[in-house]
């Protein structure tokens, strides 16, 4: 049982470490897990995912708010860019995870 708890947390740490990378600063991009991985991974990679969600918004927000309060249009602009980038972001995480739950639901027959 122990062995097993080691590898469960082995695998956690190797399929579903957080990337680097994201256009936001403090969002850490989770690492979609292989199809098939442990229950524990899926669900850690799900806190994470919303982590990550709840991050990227508050960061949108305060770029928004940013080119708001500034009166300097370019220094608004560059605001409103880090907001889009960080969109565009989270819509390529998301259509990754979508895509990867596409392919391993094919071949597989819908409950009834």
């Amino acid at each position: 049982m122990k062995a097993l708890s080691i590898f469960l947390l082995a695998s956690f740490f190797s399929t579903c470490a957080l990337a680097d990378g994201s256009v936001a600063p403090d969002c850490k991009i989770p690492t979609i897990p292989a199809p098939g991985s442990a229950p524990l991974v899926v669900k850690y990679f799900d806190k994470h995912m919303t982590e990550y969600k709840k991050c990227i918004n508050k960061y949108v927000d305060e770029r928004r708010e940013a080119a708001k309060k500034t009166a300097d249009v370019t220094q608004a602009n560059k605001a409103h860019d880090e907001a889009e980038a960080a969109i565009a972001e989270y819509n390529g995480v998301m259509a990754e995870l979508n895509a990867r739950n596409a392919d391993a639901g094919e071949g597989s027959e819908p409950n009834k």
